[in-house]
Formats: structure tokens, sequence, C-alpha cells
């Protein structure tokens, strides 16, 4: 029975999209088996990158999205007539940036050993930045692979997805890698693209090309180990990668079917239609729109209608196609424990305490991925310092142990309760008179204390010889003086 059910399924989008170009590059690895879960992770990382390949990518993804609704048999079917037109929207860099914000301000680490060797690699290798795009790839996609290296005398780390690496594991543990490959694209040329992989054991290293041949000699691992960390979220229970943000991917795509949608209401509704009855066999021209002809139409007794000429506009649901867009997009993101506000282009601002309560479950994911991500530090600086002390001779410690203070997210609160929380600081004396009068008036002359304090005085003193000048002169209101009443001069100039 289940062999009748399956006959019939079709064969997800992902892998219509994308299997064809990962069999060409794995097909002849050990790695064959693995090109669906390949072209699954492409669907994920295509809606992350803005490269002309991303595109390209996330095009033909909604292309087959849309072929579950539209025909493409008949090269005049819609998406195919349209197929440069079709939406490659996609929210999901913005929808990380707010998951992922532990390295949004450096944080503060704590070394066992030489620290200031440590910290001058770690600003070479710009470590921060490098982890933030870790933590966002591996938090779409489950997995991610961060390899230090040295290039032209200077330390780089790589961050590659699951679809851009792949590993031997051991047949006894599927955790255990032995072997890890990487691909590597060089167009001939012709500007075709060939693939060859870049292969690391414990104890060796090689190319090979597409064909298993080997290219070059197989080196020694000058390393003694892969040189490579993963960074994963999630533990898998079949296999090394896991799975991912999927939910991302399905609100990715069905928003791009309803602007779809959208865009060809526009098109369609925006126009006329001329409708040409019982003209006959004449000729009708009219533009800059196509006639519709229609002949022999007749009333109900038989007789023809007299020869008409009408003008049709389409029912436009551009406004009831967009509001569904807005409310499909908003509850997959709170599906995804994500604030709405996130896809919206109102310019409301939200109270502190209501952005607190929408973002109560990313403070708890925050927190998790903090626990993730100090752990991973550590497992990633030997790597590391092994590199870098082996290709760059800086003599880092072999081995270290890494706290990590992550800065905490500053809560919203608006100027007015800034200023009122500010006011009540610096009445309790918290808060200095400098830094007090640097919350209102941004003076570089103020850089003391004392300078702040006479500065609040000399305002005071100005302050109540304008209350007394309007005690004396009561017309003297908001500039409005009339001509013939004088301005006394308190100045007794």
């Amino acid at each position: 029975m289940s062999s009748n059910v399956n006959s019939w399924v079709r064969t997800r989008d992902y892998i219509r999209a994308f299997s064809g170009d990962f069999l060409a590059i794995w097909g002849n690895t050990p790695f064959s088996k693995e090109v669906n879960n390949l072209a699954y992770f492409r669907a994920l990382t295509c809606l992350f990158g803005n490269e002309p390949d991303d595109l390209d990518d996330r095009r033909k993804l909604i292309y087959w999205f849309l072929s579950n609704d539209f025909g493409i048999d008949k090269a005049t079917d819609t998406i195919n007539q349209k197929y440069n037109a079709i939406p490659v929207n996609s929210i999901a860099e913005r929808v990380l940036r707010n998951i992922c914000t532990l390295y949004s301000q450096a944080p503060n680490r704590r070394f066992e050993g030489d620290k200031e060797k440590i910290n001058e690699s770690y600003q070479l290798a710009d470590i921060d930045s490098k982890f933030r795009l870790a933590h966002e790839t591996a938090k779409l996609c489950n997995t991610c692979l961060v390899m230090p290296m040295v290039r032209d005398g200077r330390i780089e780390v790589d961050i590659l997805p699951p679809d851009l690496f792949r590993v031997e594991t051991d047949v006894k543990d599927y955790r255990k890698i032995t072997a890890l490959w990487i691909p590597i694209n060089t167009p001939d040329k012709d500007g075709n693209n060939v693939y060859s992989f870049k292969v690391w054991t414990d104890t060796e290293y090689k190319k090979i090309d597409s064909e298993g041949r080997l290219i070059g000699n197989v080196e020694p691992n000058k390393y003694g180990f892969i040189p490579a960390a993963i960074l994963q979220f999630k533990n898998s229970r079949t296999d090394l990668y896991g799975g991912g943000l999927w939910e991302l991917v399905l609100a990715t795509l069905d928003d791009n079917k309803l602007c779809f949608l959208a865009d060809n209401d526009v098109i369609y509704s925006g126009f006329s239609v001329w409708v040409a009855t019982n003209f006959g066999e004449q000729d009708v021209s009219i533009s800059p729109n196509k006639i519709l002809k229609v002949s022999n139409v007749t009333q109900g007794e038989g007789a023809p209608f007299a020869p008409s000429l009408e003008s049709v506009n389409g029912i436009g649901s551009f406004g009831a196609i967009e509001d569904m867009r807005d409310r499909r997009i908003k509850r997959a993101l709170r599906n995804m424990a994500l604030p709405t506000n996130i896809a919206s282009m109102d310019s409301e601002i939200q109270s502190g305490e209501a952005k607190k309560v929408d973002r109560m479950e990313l403070t708890e994911i925050r927190q998790r991925d903090a626990g993730a991500m100090v752990k991973f530090e550590n497992d990633f600086y030997p790597i590391f310092a092994k590199v870098v002390t082996t290709d760059l001779g800086m003599s880092l410690p072999e081995k270290t142990v890494i706290g990590v203070d992550y800065v905490d997210e500053q809560p919203y609160i608006t100027p007015e309760q800034e200023q009122v929380a500010k006011q009540a600081q610096f009445d309790a004396g918290i808060l200095g008179a400098k830094d007090y009068v640097n919350t209102f008036v941004k003076n570089e002359l103020i850089t003391t204390n004392e300078e702040a304090i006479q500065y609040m005085i000399d305002n005071l003193a100005l302050k109540k010889k304008l209350t007394i000048n309007n005690e004396l002169n009561p017309t003297v209101q908001s500039g409005n003086v009339p001509a013939d009443v004088p301005i006394i001069d308190n100045t007794g100039q």
C-alpha cells in the first residue's frame, strides 16, 4: 500500500531545484547518496546570502514551489513567461540578526595563559565578526564548519554551511569525523565550472578531482588533526548535520508566492480589455491593449445582439493579498518565537515593557545559545592556536580555559523615560553632573563635573533674570511686544 501512495507523491521542491547541481559535484564521491541532504541545506542558505548565485538559486527554489499551483509544461505558462520576474524576497537575514545577538557587541573574554598574545591573534582574525557569522549560519542550518587558516600571512576564519562541506564518520560513531571534504570551483578557459576537492584526515591532506583522481601529491597533515571545528546547536539522532530553520524557508516561499500573485493582480487588473461583440469577420483594432472578439451572441429568443464595443476592467485583489501576506508572515514569525514587528514596515516604536514581553522567548534562546557558544569557543581555541603557531610562529598557548561574558542587551526606553531616570539618579547622587548634563545637552566644552555645575549655575541665573523681567513686563510674552511698551533693562546698563 505504501508503494502505491509513494508513486504519486511529488519530489520535494528543493530536490527538484538543486539535486542536479549537487549530483554533478558530488556524484562520483562517497557522498553521492547525500545529494538530497545537500539540496536541503542549499534551500536554507540561498535565503541568507545576497550574491548573484544566491538570488538565482532563490528564484529557482521559488519557481518549483510555484509549480505546485501553476502549470509549467508550456512555454506560455505564466511562471515560465515571467520566470525572471519571480520575486525573491527574504527576511532570513533580518530574522537571524534578531535571534543572534551575542556578538552584536564584542564580549569580554578571560584567558588562562598569555592573554596579550591570544587577544592580539583574535583581533588579527577579527574573531568576533567571524563568530557572529558562525552563530547565524549554525542557527539557520543547525550546523556549520569553522576553519581557521593563514592566507598570504594573514589569519582568516572560513565559515562553511553544510552545503559547502561533507564529512566521513566512523562506522561505529557517526559523530566521530574521520575525513573532511571541501569542494573547490575553478572555472576553465571557457568559463565552465570545474570541481575538485580538498580532503583532510588526521594524518594527511590531498586534492582530488571530481572523478576521484589524485591531483599532485599526498601531503602529511602538519597539524596532526583536521583543522576545523563544528558548531552545532542540536544533535541529530541520525546524521551529523541535523535540521535547521525550515519554518523560515516555508514562510519565505509562502510570502513570495503571495507577492507573485499580488504583482500579477496589479498587472492584469491595471489595464482594460476591449470586448467586441458580433463584429463578424471585419477587423477591429484597438490600441494599446489587445481585443477580445466574441461572435454569434444572441438574446434569449435567438435574435443576435447589436454589435457593441466595451472596455472591461479586472477587479483587483492587491489589498487583500497584501493583508494576507502580512498576516501569514507574522503568524510564521510567532510560531518561531520571534517578534512580529521583524517583518513590519510600521515605524511605531514599542514601549520598553511591550518590547520586553515581545522578546521574552528570544531572551531564553539567547541564554541557551550563550552556553553553546562558550563551549564552542573553548573547543575552537586549540585548533586556532595550532594553526596560527604552525603557520605564523606566534607561539600561542596550546590550551587555555576561556570565560566569555556577553554584553547584555539594553532594554529600550523612551527619551522621556530616560530623562526621568537620569533625574532620579542625579537627585540621589548616583549620577555625576557631567553625565547628567550630557543627557540633555551635547557640549564639548563640558568635560568635568565642575564645568557642568557651573553650566547649570549660569543657566539658573539667566532663568531667574528672565523670570524677574517677565514679572515687571507682563505684556512681554513670546516676543509679542507692542511698539509703545518700553522694555526694562535689568542689567543696570
